[in-house]
């Protein structure tokens, strides 16, 4: 069995998390935008239905009505994978749903170049109404995702500006001039829209880690509550123990007429007001700290000398109880500070031979990378994996059910955590 320090981690919120949530809410307006792509298009056949050739005009609608599907599988698609927490890479995903949205795109401007009303100008005003009805619906269902938002109404607006431009009109000039600047102005609006939605999404998160954050300092105050109260429940009844002893004694030595018996029942006094004494300096240890009170102070110091003291201190116990005790790896050089150090290691050692009947008890230090790690190890009677966390907590013992004052008290491992 042995004690050695923890390593901490942490998670961060990172820009895939964003782009992940943009994606989302454009996928979300799939059906929107499903339901907004469709009407025009009926508009349109009902409009052109006597104008162009009406196979031709199947056709096209067969091809626009394929690509908003295949628009809507990918979004359900990414929708799924997105609930079940299996995006997996983003990439993929942000190229499949654009490269749907771009079809769609492209689907409209092929209707421009296929059936472009140039000598009917209340079909042109009809034409140039729906899709620039269409572009300005997109920005607010595509602007969270500007690469999707570009790449539907580009070729779009952009094949319906070419044909105005190319017409050879003053009028129809004077229009495309006014598509492409319409069209920057799209662009602009959405990509300020795309700021608001990214800062809006970051705000989110942040404010879902601000309550994750307070749910866990609430659990923790409620826990140190809970074990503060537990602490004193521990602390009344074995600061009761020794102070009953006490007065016993005490009662007993001013009743006793013989003088041996008075001197047993005077010894005795002494271990209660020692055990009380040993209880009272652990607590005010905890005290000091739990406010912070104890500073640090690091320096270069040899570990031998340190852990020989420790040796020698325990070596006579360890004799009597049978257990032998060894002391490996003190040639090194630490940093650190040389009396919490030791605090801790006396507490551990003094730990594994209370609960080590026999075999081995190890102190030592050992290089670890560019660090050095001390160890105290035993082959005693070992820790349950669910205990492991609880035996630092106050007065948690185990295998000490009658509270036998030889184990210890139950602070030395709570000590050791806060130190």
């Amino acid at each position: 069995m042995s004690r050695e320090t923890p390593e901490a981690s942490a998670d961060t919120l990172t820009a895939r998390d964003i782009a992940a949530e943009q994606l989302r809410l454009l996928a979300q307006q799939t059906r929107t935008a499903f339901i907004g792509n469709l009407a025009v298009m009926l508009l349109m056949l009902g409009a052109f239905w006597q104008q162009a050739n009406r196979w031709l005009l199947i056709a096209w609608a067969s091809l626009l009505t394929l690509t908003v599907f295949l628009r809507v599988i990918a979004a359900n698609g990414y929708l799924r994978a997105f609930s079940d927490n299996a995006i997996g890479d983003l990439r993929p995903w942000q190229i499949r749903i654009t490269g749907a949205i771009l079809l769609v795109g492209l689907a409209w401007s092929a209707f421009v170049l296929l059936f472009f009303p140039q000598d009917q100008p209340w079909l042109m005003v009809l034409v140039v109404v729906l899709l620039s009805g269409l572009a300005s619906a997109s920005i607010g269902s595509m602007s969270s995702y500007l690469p999707a938002f570009v790449a539907y109404t580009l070729p779009m607006l952009g094949t319906l500006t070419l044909r105005f431009l190319f017409t050879g009109t003053a009028i129809s000039t004077f229009v495309g001039i006014a598509g492409l600047i319409y069209e920057g102005m799209c662009i602009v609006w959405a990509s300020n829209l795309n700021r608001t939605i990214r800062d809006s999404i970051r705000l989110r998160f942040e404010n879902i880690d601000l309550i994750a954050q307070l749910q866990k300092q609430k659990a923790r105050a409620e826990t140190a509550s809970e074990t503060k109260s537990r602490f004193l429940a521990a602390a009344s009844h074995d600061l009761r123990q020794p102070l009953h002893a006490l007065n016993l004694y005490l009662d007993l030595l001013s009743k006793e007429p013989d003088r041996d018996q008075r001197e047993q029942h005077l010894e005795r006094a002494r271990e209660a007001g020692d055990a009380l004494t040993g209880l009272l300096d652990a607590l005010l240890d905890i005290s000091r700290l739990d406010s912070d009170r104890i500073r640090v102070e690091k320096k270069h110091f040899p570990v031998r000398p340190l852990l020989e003291t420790l040796y020698q201190e325990h070596a006579l116990l360890a004799r009597m109880q049978g257990v032998e005790l060894r002391m490996r790896g003190g040639r090194f050089q630490a940093y650190t500070d040389p009396l919490l150090i030791e605090r801790i290691l006396r507490n551990l050692l003094s730990n594994a031979l209370n609960y080590t009947s026999e075999g081995k008890v190890l102190l030592g230090c050992r290089q670890h990378g560019d660090r050095l790690r001390f160890l105290v190890a035993d082959t005693g009677i070992g820790i349950p994996p669910e205990e492991q966390e609880r035996i630092f907590d106050e007065f948690h013992q185990l295998h000490n059910p009658e509270r036998n004052r030889k184990k210890g008290l139950g602070l030395g491992l709570a000590i050791v955590r806060r130190l």
